[in-house]
Parts: C-alpha cells; sequence; structure tokens
C-alpha cells in the first residue's frame, strides 16, 4: 500500500541514497487542470476523426483503445494504419501552453536534488523543451529522454526503460521515478526503482500497487521528503 503524502509526515528514509530522479512531464511536472493533456488528446480524436474518417465518438474510443494497448495512439496508429510520427506529433502537440508559468519553487526543490535529473516522456523533444521553458526548469535538468529517441516506443513498454538506464548509466536501484500513470510504474518498481505516484485535483486521493508513494503536490513532496533540499 503506498503512502499519501505530500507534506512534512513523509518518512525520508528510502530516499536518502537516491542519485537519479526521473521525472514524467505532462500531468506529472505541472497539474492536470492546466489542460494541456486534455487538448492534445482532443488533437488526437480529431486526428484520428479525419484519418480514418469516423465519428468523433468512435475516434475517442480508437485512441483510448490504442493508449491502452500500446502505451500512446500514436503507436497503435502507425501499427494498424501506417502513420507516419512527424505529421501526427506536429498536429496534436500544436496546443497553447500559456496555461502554464514559471514555478521558481519547483526549479530551486529540484535543482536541489543530489545527482542526476531527467526528464523521461512519451512526448516529442520540442513539446518537452517548451513545456520546461515555461516552467523555468531547463537550468536544473540534466537530460532528456523524449519518445523519438526511444524509437517511438512509448512507456510502458520496457524497452523505452532500458533505453533510458542506458543512456544515463541509470542504477535503478538508486532511482526514483515520478509518474501521473500508474501503469508506468509498474515497470520501475519491478528494476527496483522508488516510485512516486503524482496525482492532482481529484484523481489525488488514488492509489497504486506500484507506487511507494502518492502525491498531491510534487513540490512539496520533493521539500520534505529529500534530504537538505
Amino acid at each position: 500500500m503506498p503512502m499519501q503524502v505530500a507534506g512534512p509526515s513523509l518518512n525520508i528514509a528510502p530516499l536518502h541514497n537516491t542519485r537519479f530522479w526521473i521525472f514524467d512531464l505532462d500531468n506529472t511536472l505541472y497539474p492536470a487542470e492546466c489542460g494541456i493533456l486534455d487538448a492534445m488528446q482532443e488533437r488526437t480524436t480529431q486526428f484520428i476523426c479525419d484519418l480514418l474518417t469516423v465519428e468523433y465518438e468512435t475516434a475517442v474510443e480508437i485512441r483510448r483503445s490504442y493508449q491502452q494497448d500500446y502505451g500512446t495512439a500514436l503507436r497503435g496508429l502507425a501499427i494498424h494504419h501506417g502513420v507516419k510520427p512527424e505529421p501526427f506529433i506536429e498536429y496534436v502537440h500544436d496546443v497553447d501552453l500559456s496555461s502554464l508559468d514559471s514555478v521558481p519553487s519547483l526549479g530551486a526543490v529540484i535543482g536541489k536534488l543530489p545527482g542526476q535529473r531527467i526528464i523521461h516522456t512519451n512526448s516529442p523533444r520540442r513539446h518537452a523543451e517548451a513545456v520546461i521553458a515555461r516552467l523555468g526548469i531547463g537550468g536544473v535538468i540534466h537530460g532528456l529522454l523524449d519518445i523519438a529517441a526511444t524509437g517511438y516506443v512509448p512507456k510502458p513498454d520496457e524497452r523505452s526503460y532500458n533505453k533510458l538506464i542506458q543512456m544515463f548509466g541509470i542504477e535503478p536501484k538508486e532511482a526514483c521515478m515520478f509518474e501521473d500513470q500508474e501503469r508506468n510504474l509498474d515497470r520501475p518498481a519491478l528494476l527496483g526503482m522508488k516510485t512516486v505516484l503524482v496525482k492532482s485535483g481529484i484523481a489525488a486521493g488514488a492509489t497504486s500497487s506500484h507506487a511507494d508513494y502518492v502525491t498531491s503536490d510534487l513540490c512539496r513532496f520533493l521539500m520534505f521528503s529529500v534530504p537538505h533540499v
């Protein structure tokens, strides 16, 4: 059973020896309420509508099915319909990021984490870099693994995590993974990483058998869970 935490009640001992801090991007480094992922989901659905000439409701079902089965809708569209990544990515990630503001406190607390700070995302680099810039945390992030760098093999496929470990020389038992999707914590947990499920809004009370901790406030979690931060 994961520990529900957002503040000073956390027992910090398990994170003392962490040297690799791995963050998902969308709905993890910023709250789901910003609506950016929702906007990308809408554009994904519209892309499917236009591609397959189906009604919106049918496209929603296809999107959800592919995301469940393959990790991303793009992966399913590539397998079943031969969709190339570039036009899909360009269309889906053409979203307004104005709801994101610089968060100095987040940058400050991440910047104090000892060791490497890495972003591992199913989004493309251009989108990730734009989000990082809007949040003002570019100066404290050491590495980025985007979907193109994995050969468009997304989380939760184990090959995505293998690429992450290989690229950054990660020792799983010295790593901590932060994610908003609990199924993306399954493989990291099996590898021996510490895992944190980041849930915002009404989903904050969710639990996960794959998460050591669940928090609704990433910044406060880091402030109270990491020594000397």
